[in-house]
């Protein structure tokens, strides 16, 4: 065993021992206040990556942030690691492990880094660091639409440096805010790939100590020499993996402190219980879908048919009966308040026009369509969802797919093979806060010149989000980015939804700030008589 490992082994030991025999095998409630430790769950599907030996996706292969893929992933290594600068929630870049930054040309941006930081290792944060982390996203990501193609990156001193994009993009401070986390180099360098994906070393609050493939957990234990001076008050973060049934169990018991996505049929009853809280928040989260236009022959080619489906659906009966009330509509594809949307009204429900486009539409012998769904989405959203379409003629096979199942329809079909996906409606929960601009959509499932989860081609949305991309004027920019919504709204290249409210189930005593990737740096127990400091929830 290292000497890293060793220590924090002997300090787990301590802590086990502080707190009971029970804690140290994981099962045993974390006193606020004392243990300060903090179980969460997140949802059932632990952080994936693909296994290049085997060609499929698989639970813990790597933590290295190139590799490690999806919302669980990135959400648990914003923990770990840190971007140059982060978004605020209304839309801001905000100072991370820059303190400023400015852009010196179309293509140049400078960076002026925060001194003083220390990687896990003890390795010091600088300019190097930076230069080989981006490099490397370049490398991994710049052939797609996630990530800018690099020219260079520039050392100008321990603390300045300077990135050359090759062409204008004015997303680049938003990708950076979550693709472009700062990894140690000298350790990436002196243990290979492989192994640094299995012991992964950043500057964020939380160091890596290890995932239990038996219990499906991550453990990270407190950064005791982190930036943010006297934070985090936490002592050890448990990201604890499971459906939402044995989530809410534990949550009940005291074996977890908080989970994600507490079913909202049973708030009520958690509350009567007495045994904890729940604390709700807007978050730029939102269920919608993508119609596969890249199929051969399908039918939704035809406009009429993807504007029939879509008024098909009564999207009040959505937020009433599918999200419980936990939900906001929208007509495009941006949250509300958001800087660059164009403010659509909700798509109206109305059953007599959506007959009239489909028998316009004349398709021979009725349609039936594939629709994959994330299992994010509440399993009653997609029957309201095939029973509407039912009612226009549209029989509907529904496959709820798992993160991993997710990746392998979509993405290597795509990818390997150069095919179009087999489904026809991908039904999501999309994080739209990773990427927090009108931009994340067309991004990531509209845009089809570089690869990404497109399942589309329309040269209109390429060459209208290009030209998003190539100005840095605000205005210009949001006209832009609110043609391109209009566009896709006009045409119905979405199947529009809604966002949803985060429900959160909480110990009473913990204090943490709702966030799309959530992080734990400023989360506490408020000591018991005493009212909270910080977050306020």
């Amino acid at each position: 065993m290292n000497t890293r490992r060793r220590h924090a082994a002997i300090r787990a030991l301590i802590l086990g021992l502080a707190v009971g025999n029970a804690v140290w095998l994981g099962i045993a409630v974390a006193e606020p206040g004392q243990s300060q430790i903090i179980r969460y769950s997140p949802g059932e599907y632990a952080p994936i990556a693909l296994n290049s030996a085997t060609g499929t996706y698989q639970e813990g292969a790597s933590f290295d942030p190139l590799v490690c893929a999806e919302q669980p992933c990135i959400e648990l290594l914003h923990n770990i690691f840190e971007p140059l600068v982060t978004t605020s929630p209304d839309h801001e870049i905000e100072p991370c492990l820059a303190v400023k930054w400015e852009r010196l040309d179309e293509t140049t941006f400078r960076f002026e880094l925060r001194r003083g930081v220390r990687f896990h290792n003890g390795e010091r944060f600088d300019a190097e660091a930076v230069r080989f982390s981006l490099q490397r996203a370049s490398n991994a990501y710049g052939g797609t639409a996630w990530f800018p193609r690099l020219e260079g990156v520039v050392v100008v001193d321990p603390y300045t440096v300077d990135v050359k994009l090759s062409e204008p993009d004015s997303l680049f401070l938003y990708r950076l805010s979550n693709i472009g986390l700062i990894v140690a180099p000298l350790e990436f360098r002196r243990v290979g790939a492989s192994e640094f994906g299995h012991n992964p070393i950043g500057t964020g609050p939380f160091k890596f100590m290890n995932w239990d493939a038996d219990k499906r957990e991550v453990i990270l234990e407190r950064n005791d020499d982190y930036w943010r001076v006297s934070y985090p008050k936490i002592e050890r973060l448990v990201y604890a993996y499971m459906d939402q049934e044995r989530a809410l169990e534990g949550l009940t018991d005291g074996r977890l402190d908080i989970i994600r996505r507490l079913n909202p049929r049973k708030t009520t009853r958690f509350m009567r219980l007495g045994v904890g809280k729940v604390v709700k928040a807007w978050l730029p989260q939102l269920v919608l879908g993508t119609f596969n236009l890249l199929k051969p022959g399908t039918p939704l080619l035809d406009v009429r048919v993807r504007k029939a489906i879509n008024l098909a659906v009564n999207r009040d009966h959505l937020i009433r009966y599918g999200a419980i009330g936990n939900g906001r509509l929208f007509g495009g594809y941006t949250v509300p308040g958001d800087p660059n949307g164009a403010e659509l009204p909700p798509v109206l429900f109305d059953l007599e026009q959506s007959q009239r486009l489909l028998a316009d539409a004349d398709l021979p012998g009725g349609l039936t369509l594939s629709m994959m769904v994330a299992t994010e989405v509440p399993p009653q959203i997609e029957k309201i969802i095939a029973v509407s379409l039912n009612r226009i003629g549209i029989s509907v096979n529904v496959k709820r797919v798992s993160e991993a199942e997710f990746l392998e329809e979509l993405y290597l079909p795509k990818f390997k093979s150069g095919g179009a996906p087999s489904f026809d409606i991908l039904l999501l929960s999309v994080p739209a806060g990773t990427i927090f601009h009108a931009a994340m959509i067309p991004m990531t499932l509209l845009y089809s010149r570089e690869p990404n989860e497109s399942a589309i081609h329309d040269e209109k949305i390429d060459e209208i989000y290009l030209a998003g991309l190539s100005t840095y004027d605000r205005d210009e920019g949001r006209q832009i980015w609110r043609r391109l919504e209009e566009y896709v709204a006009t045409n119905h290249l979405l199947f529009f939804g809604y966002q949803e409210r985060a429900v959160f189930g909480t110990n009473d005593r913990l204090r943490f700030t709702p966030r799309t990737l959530m992080t734990f740096w400023d989360a506490y127990y408020e000591p018991k008589g005493r009212e909270a400091l910080g977050p306020s929830n």
